[in-house]
């Protein structure tokens, strides 16, 4: 797992350098449902991040 968040986390990097941004420098904050894997890359990146609960317990049983 460790390795898709790594690549995930080097393409949104390159889909954002598209735009002329940096992660680092333009980006404040990021938001992501409450997945186990969006909690990690949440983890992973350098700016703050803000999970929303309501699509974690509400998304899940339409996934299923």
């Amino acid at each position: 797992m460790q390795f898709r968040l790594n690549t995930y986390q080097s393409r949104v990097t390159e889909k954002l350098k598209g735009f002329g941004l940096n992660i680092n420098r333009d980006i404040v904050a990021s938001t992501h449902d409450g997945a186990p894997v969006m909690k990690k890359y949440g983890d992973l990146i350098d700016i703050e991040n803000q999970l929303c609960y309501n699509h974690t317990f509400s998304g899940y049983g339409s996934v299923l």
